[in-house]
């Protein structure tokens, strides 16, 4: 008999143990607490110079309800260029973790920001034991690095914007040198016999050009290494051509100068014998007269000939040394009273001798290789551009996106099951080009560096909640989770993750997107700091109007007290936020209907008449409950696989184009 009793009992234990651990389980379930991934980077920026390398360490655990088992996944990859360099799977009992390290190099060229990301994706395995939906929770984290110049390259750089301006116009003004220089040359060719031509050729002046050329395009590559060497060779050409063309100039405006004077001589000798050629002379003097003139012709005639100019002046001098004794001759008869009845009987010649005249460049521009600042460059997804600057500030297709989620009805639970509420959306709105910069739990613009997510050319979008709270110690900041607070302190803590996401994208705006009471948390945020810097407002089943009846019962069983006072109907907060009428920006409030909400039409927790706001625009998302599993649309409804309706609002509205 003792033994039966002692038998039934066991089994009672049994049966206790077993319906029991399944009631702690579904209550767990109920309540969110499934599996909690925590991904911890030794860094989340990287400032890298040239071909340099870092390492960068993720610590990752992964914490699962303790009779279920988690199957996850990780990825570390490269989001601007769209490549994956890691991916593996981890299989989670209770708390799992391990350590994982990659290598992040600087590319070699160019100045601008690479994004990676490292994925944590975990799914609990339904089982007797294990009640849990099995939905895919995510985890990432974004790592910025930051390239530049090696101390090397700036310093070529430097020497190169400094130094090539001065080069060009030297280089433009010996090339218009050369070119006037060649001008006078080809004309010299016509009667001279001389090596100019190529000694101009060895003047380099070509070298000049294509050195250049090389410059510009080296630059414009950003092979800098390589150009400064010939920024170098450059300095040492230009040097070297501009002596030798100093010498070869002095050379040829020798020459120009006695052809020309040999002309200009000639042209007077010419009005000269003209003049001679009319007076009376004696029969001697003439004759002398006519010889002299016919040296004349023949002289004027030998200059057109091809022939060093020190031979032309040679002839000219021999010719003028007859020619001074003949107009002494002259000279005398027409002082003295000879008779005098002769004349010449020559013709003086026609043949024009034109005196060399240096040209000039005019306007033209002779080198042109002119050096353009490389743009940065900023990729995602493999799509590149300039990476985002003053232009993007005051932008709205740049504001990046903060998600806000609601009321924990568990305040057992970690905070951070709550930023995984909107992990779904967040990934989905990648594919419209946000970039999904995973949650946020420092709060602070110290803590964080101005613009480090505001370069690339894609907004971001980032998780963040009002159950964290940043307190610097020294330089250090430290993370404090608390929930016990009431929706005024939330919405102080929503002002600093505002201010942190502004500054950390250097945008002058955001766009909040919240769900339940963080409608509440943001309207009171507006009341309290003003709109100035918030672009746009979507609340997603907001109890605007506050929770009554069953729905505040339920949410004083579980969870905080003071945010389910702040959310009855009848609160003094519920009052305030509906004294205002109308915000400056505009205000998306997305309400769930289709469920019996304690009589009243609603998504499971909150009404239709209390979510619905005559000053903002309202949109319905039609949904059901399952009351028996407590499957609500209220819960539900941000999950775009089962309600993709909420989803397309929540895009339309981004692209401006809901109504």
């Amino acid at each position: 008999m003792k033994k039966s009793w002692i038998i039934f009992a066991i089994i009672l234990i049994l049966i206790f143990i077993l319906f029991g651990t399944k009631i702690y389980l579904l209550v767990h379930y109920l309540l969110g607490n499934d599996v909690l991934i925590n991904t911890i980077p030794d860094s989340e920026n990287f400032f890298l110079v040239h071909g340099e390398s870092k390492p960068v360490n993720f610590q990752i655990s992964v914490l699962a309800n303790p009779f279920c088992q988690a199957e996850c996944s990780y990825t570390f990859e490269d989001i601007s260029d769209n490549q994956i360099y890691d991916s593996g799977t981890l299989n989670a009992k209770l708390t799992s973790s391990i350590n994982k390290e990659y290598i992040l190099t600087a590319p070699i060229k160019g100045v601008g920001q690479k994004l990676y990301r490292f994925s944590t994706l975990c799914t609990a395995i339904k089982t007797n034991f294990c009640s849990t939906e099995g939905r895919l929770i995510k985890k990432f984290v974004l790592i910025t690095l930051d390239y530049n110049y090696t101390i090397e390259e700036q310093e070529i750089r430097k020497k190169t914007i400094t130094n090539y301006p001065i080069y060009l116009e030297l280089a433009n003004n010996l090339t218009e040198e050369i070119y006037i220089l060649n001008k006078t040359i080809q004309k010299l060719d016509n009667f001279s016999i001389n090596e100019y031509k190529k000694d101009l050729v060895l003047l380099g002046n070509e070298n000049i050009s294509e050195q250049m050329k090389s410059i510009a395009l080296l630059w414009n590559s950003e092979s800098l290494l390589e150009m400064g060497n010939i920024l170098s060779e450059l300095n040492t050409t230009l040097i070297k051509t501009n002596s030798g063309f100093k010498v070869l100039n002095k050379s040829i405006l020798e020459e120009v100068n006695n052809y020309n004077l040999i002309v200009s001589n000639i042209s007077a000798i010419e009005e000269e014998l003209k003049s001679y050629s009319t007076l009376s002379l004696t029969q001697a003097t003439a004759s002398n007269l006519d010889e002299v003139i016919i040296e004349f012709n023949s002289l004027k005639d030998s200059l057109l000939l091809k022939e060093n100019i020190s031979d032309k002046k040679i002839r000219f001098d021999e010719f003028y040394n007859n020619y001074s004794i003949i107009k002494t001759k002259i000279e005398e008869e027409v002082i003295n009273d000879i008779s005098k009845d002769f004349r010449s009987s020559k013709i003086i010649s026609n043949t024009s001798l034109e005196m060399i005249l240096l040209e000039k460049a005019g306007n033209l521009t002779f080198i042109d290789y002119r050096l353009v600042e490389p743009a940065t460059s900023c990729c995602f997804n493999g799509d590149c551009s300039a990476c985002c600057n003053n232009f993007c500030y005051n932008n709205s297709t740049f504001y990046p996106i903060i998600f806000i989620h609601g009321h924990d009805f568990s305040a057992s639970v970690s905070p951070e099951y709550n930023l995984e509420s909107f992990g779904d959306i967040q990934g989905k709105l990648e594919e419209e080009g946000y970039v999904n910069a995973g949650s946020m739990l420092i709060n602070d613009p110290e803590s964080t560096i101005n613009g480090i997510w505001g370069k690339t050319p894609n907004p971001i979008s980032v998780k963040a909640s009002y159950y964290f709270d940043s307190i610097k110690n020294q330089s250090v900041f430290n993370v404090l989770q608390t929930k016990k607070d009431n929706i005024d302190t939330y919405s102080i803590r929503l002002k600093n993750i505002i201010d942190t996401v502004k500054y950390k994208t250097e945008k002058e705006k955001v766009i909040v997107i919240s769900h339940s009471m963080g409608g509440l948390v943001v309207r009171r945020y507006v009341q309290l700091f003003g709109d100035d810097s918030i672009d746009k407002i979507i609340m997603i089943a907001s109890p605007n109007k506050g929770i009554s009846s069953g729905a505040l019962k339920i949410c004083g069983l579980f969870g905080e007290q003071k945010e389910c006072d702040d959310m009855d109907g009848n609160s003094v907060l519920i009052n305030k936020l509906n004294g205002q009428t109308g915000f400056n920006v505009p205000v998306h409030n997305i309400i769930g209907i289709g469920c019996d909400t304690y009589g009243e039409d609603g998504d499971g927790i909150v009404t239709n008449s209390s979510a619905y706001l005559d000053w903002a625009n309202n949109y319905y998302v039609n949904g059901t409950c399952q009351n028996r599993e407590v499957k609500y649309l209220h819960t539900k409804i941000i999950y775009p696989d089962e309600y993709p309706k909420n989803y397309e609002v929540i895009k339309e509205i981004l692209k401006g184009n809901a109504s």
